[in-house]
């Protein structure tokens, strides 16, 4: 890998970071009773809202000022939508903002999609709602995604363009066969503008069968063209044993699909028979549709040899070429940080299969794709997280079965690559979360200012000044903890610095919830002495 540039992770204090991190915390202030927290909308020059949801009831808009405290509350009452709604999204287009819900009609049997506008300059919702879609009885199998996302509903799936000008919201119709091997998908495209008008809808039969495919990801150009990735199986064989095939049993495939289109338009994806492990279907800055995730080159292993991108790319609207590249992570990346027990097995496991295939085939372990980001001069970057949970059965003596299950939530690997690919640099940040409770305040938020990234999560105090020798101590999810932010340079430098100790500040932070709300400014809203709240803005100078 001779274009890799791997730097050693030296932890420097804040006062060598070129940008300088502040914090701020909003006054106390408690949200209304029986409300569930939906997040955050504004803007710097008009200000921010707190939004709040009653199911049934109403949506509470909290104007804080610039101190982050309330000083207005609006009202607006949904009731007459009924309690059997269900909140959808909140997305934001441009400079709009829509709150979308989803109603069932049992009389006619019919699901419906709708939308309220938010006025952003007078801080309220409209009074008017629209229906965008009335769709026939829907299957629930799809998972909503957005800008902003509050909520999810398992009914319809958003995906906004990387302009956000354009929205495509994709749903799938009860199956008409109950095996799988039988029914094809039948799919809804809608496509809209920013200002919610209906460009065009149509509604597609699949052109395999569930058990033929898997529906793995779907997006939206910036010119309103719909693609989707399908993960589509070959003919099965039979296998005794150990499945010992070198090549994978599947291969993926791009449709595009147009507002007229009785059929989709098919590209076979040639991925070097790789096994990919995860995988996102993107728009890049330069307006090239973008797959990119991590493979692995071992069929029955759950880890990843590295990361991959394939890059499609037009030119008037017709592809031009595909381009693609496959990124090893250096085994020296990947000892980074680890107990020697551990190094000592890896390096085991490196020699024998060195000696059997003639590769170091030493992978990430449980890496999950969190985010791909996009620069302007036409750099990718790849984030991953080190994810897996452990669930712990006991039976008593009276045979009652109890289960506990530990979630992990440990490192972060994180890789550029420039537009003719290669590896700008590949890093390692050391973490070791562990917690009961689901996510918590476990993870990390991603965000790039300037053309560096920067990673904030909770950690253990004793990691503050880690050497690249240690194993992180383990920080526990629900013990307070030091919010810490990792940034990594242009050219791969990487520091380290902590922002301040929440026990200190008593307050619990929620690092996933973060919200980029700008380019040098993140929101979140903290949890405080009785039950009250208050906003932590951390801006960048």
């Amino acid at each position: 890998m001779k274009y890799i540039v791997l730097l050693p992770a030296m932890l420097l204090s804040a006062a060598l970071f070129s940008q300088k991190v502040t914090y701020d915390l909003g006054e106390p202030y408690k949200l209304p009773k029986k409300h569930r927290d939906l997040g955050f909308i504004g803007t710097e020059k008009n200000g921010y809202s707190q939004l709040s949801l009653r199911m049934g009831d109403d949506i509470v808009v909290q104007t804080l000022n610039k101190n982050y405290a309330p000083v207005s509350e609006q009202s607006v009452d949904i009731s007459e939508v009924g309690k059997g709604f269900v909140s959808d999204n909140f997305i934001q287009l441009k400079n709009n903002y829509y709150w979308y819900y989803s109603t069932w009609n049992r009389e006619e049997q019919r699901e419906y999609l709708h939308y309220r506008p938010f006025d952003l300059k007078n801080n309220r919702f409209s009074s008017q709602d629209q229906t965008i879609i009335k769709a026939n009885k829907l299957s629930g199998t799809t998972i909503a995604t957005g800008f902003y996302q509050f909520g999810v509903s398992n009914k319809y799936a958003f995906n906004v363009s990387a302009d956000s000008s354009k929205m495509l919201v994709t749903y799938r119709l009860k199956p008409l066969e109950k095996k799988d091997k039988y029914n094809k998908d039948k799919i809804g495209f809608n496509v809209f503008d920013h200002n919610m008008k209906k460009l065009w809808s149509n509604e597609m039969t699949m052109p395999y069968t569930e058990a033929e495919m898997d529906n793995a990801d779907f997006e939206i150009a910036s010119n309103g063209t719909v693609y989707m990735l399908a993960k589509v199986y070959e003919p099965k064989e039979e296998v005794k044993g150990k499945d010992k095939r070198k090549v994978p049993d599947y291969h993926y495939e791009l449709f595009m699909i147009g507002k007229n289109s009785v059929k989709p338009e098919i590209l076979k994806l040639d991925l070097d028979g790789k096994f990919i492990r995860s995988s996102v279907l993107n728009e890049d800055s330069k307006g090239n549709l973008v797959l990119g995730g991590y493979y692995s080159k071992n069929r029955n292993s759950y880890g990843s040899d590295g990361a991959f991108i394939l890059k499609i790319e037009f030119e008037d609207n017709d592809i031009s070429a595909i381009r693609k590249y496959f990124y090893e992570f250096p085994v020296a990346l990947l000892k980074q940080f680890e107990s020697k027990r551990t190094q000592k097995k890896m390096e085991k496991k490196e020699k024998k299969n060195k000696e059997k295939t003639g590769d170091d085939d030493i992978e990430a372990s449980n890496l999950v794709l969190r985010e791909i980001k996009f620069d302007k001069d036409g750099t990718t970057t790849i984030v991953g997280e080190e994810y897996y949970s452990i669930t712990v059965c006991t039976t008593d003596s009276k045979g009652n079965t109890s289960c506990r299950t530990t979630y992990y939530y440990q490192d972060i690997i994180a890789m550029k690559v420039d537009d003719k690919g290669k590896i700008v640099w590949a890093n390692k940040i050391p973490k070791n979360q562990a917690g009961g409770g689901g996510t918590g305040g476990m993870s990390f938020h991603y965000h790039k200012y300037k053309g560096e990234d920067y990673f904030f999560y909770l950690d253990n105090v004793k990691n503050i000044n880690l050497p690249l020798t240690a194993v992180p101590a383990a920080h526990r999810d629900g013990a307070g903890g030091f919010l810490t932010m990792v940034k990594i340079d242009k050219s791969g430098k990487m520091t380290k610095q902590s922002v301040f100790d929440s026990r200190e500040l008593k307050i619990r932070v929620i690092p996933v919830r973060f919200e980029s709300v700008s380019d040098n400014k993140i929101l979140t809203r903290v949890y405080a002495k009785k039950k009250k709240s208050r906003v932590l803005s951390l801006k960048f100078s």
